[in-house]
Parts: C-alpha cells; sequence; structure tokens
C-alpha cells in the first residue's frame, strides 16, 4: 500500500522505494540501544557521559551522567545544534565549551543533542559505530528487516 506524493513539484507519487526522514522515530530507537548496552554491562546509566569519550574529559560532561543525557536533564542543552555546527569537530568542540544553564538532573529540556551524543556514547562503550550496531544487531534483533 502506497499513498501520497513524495514530489510535489514533479509529481511523482509515494512508492516501496521512497525514503521518508526519520525524525524523532529514531528517539525510542537509540533509548533502546542504550539499554541493551546496559544489558551487555557495556555501561551504566549513572556513568559519567565523558567516561565513553575521551575528547569530553574536562567538560561539564565529566558531571552529566548517561541517564541525565536520555533524560533530556543534562542541564540544557539546546533543542538543535547552533546552525555553524556543521561538522564533527565543530560538533565536539560545541561539546567540550558547553555549560550547563541547569545543576544537571534537576530540569528537563527536549533536546536532539542530549539524546544523539546517548547513542553516539552508547555505541562508544560498546565499541562500535552507532549506525554498524542499528543495522547488524538492535532491528535485526526486533525482526525490522526492513528498515
Amino acid at each position: 500500500f502506497n499513498y501520497g506524493v513524495a514530489d510535489r513539484e514533479r509529481a511523482v507519487g509515494v512508492s516501496e522505494q521512497t525514503l521518508f526522514e526519520i525524525g524523532s522515530v529514531s528517539k525510542p530507537l537509540t533509548a533502546t540501544l542504550g539499554a541493551y548496552a546496559v544489558v551487555k554491562g557495556a555501561m551504566q546509566l549513572d556513568d559519567k557521559a565523558s567516561r565513553h569519550a575521551p575528547w569530553l574529559k574536562g567538560s561539564a560532561f565529566d558531571s552529566i551522567t548517561m541517564g541525565e543525557l536520555a533524560t533530556y536533564s543534562a542541564g540544557g542543552l539546546p533543542l538543535q545544534f547552533p546552525e555553524e555546527v556543521d561538522s564533527l569537530e565543530k560538533m565536539q568542540a560545541y561539546y567540550r565549551q558547553w555549560t550547563p544553564a541547569y545543576s544537571p538532573g534537576s530540569h528537563r529540556q527536549y533536546s536532539n543533542p542530549s539524546i544523539g551524543l546517548f547513542g553516539h556514547l552508547a555505541a562508544s562503550s560498546m565499541k562500535q559505530p552507532f549506525a554498524q550496531l542499528m543495522e547488524q544487531t538492535l532491528l535485526p534483533g526486533l525482526g525490522l528487516h526492513h528498515t
């Protein structure tokens, strides 16, 4: 079953090959990957985030837990990265210089950089890239073979 228009300007309909942005559907999958890392003993939710990324040592993430990243309570990370953060190097520099507006654990603020860092660090704790863990471990384990 296919319904809708994939490209209005060219009047192209949706097909079985149409790709869609996954958006926030990735967040519960990212959280599930984090839970998998906990079950496998690779990390704990009370681990400090910097434990799983040497490049975060000496930053605010020495005081922020994996659980706080997962629950958007790291201290006020923004909804999105600033526009100028457009590379891995700039992203890492952003996290290293970021200062919490709130005491970690005291305030919840929805944040894509928070859950994104959680997923990256969960994968890092398992010594594998995030995409590889999703594609080869998590999604097949959930029976999602065409995702």
